[in-house]
């Protein structure tokens, strides 16, 4: 699914495992354009609150400018 200023997609394999060595199940990523980790979680339906504060902290950043997003 595309949004304005979003991208939606399935990880390759090789990225994947970049960034879940251990592959756990359900967990999901947000990178920024720089391909820095800005948020990890897993299972949505429980963390879909830090989920959308996290989506909305890379969203103002993105705009800003601001590279200092935090990571829980």
């Amino acid at each position: 699914m595309r949004r304005p200023g979003w991208s939606w997609g399935m990880a390759s394999r090789s990225l994947s495992l970049a960034y879940d060595p251990d592959r756990v199940p359900d967990v999901y990523v947000l990178i920024d354009r720089n391909g820095r980790l800005r948020y990890r979680g897993s299972v949505p339906v429980s963390t879909m609150p830090e989920l959308l504060a996290a989506a909305a902290r890379l969203g103002r950043d993105a705009r800003t400018g601001d590279p200092g997003a935090t990571t829980p």
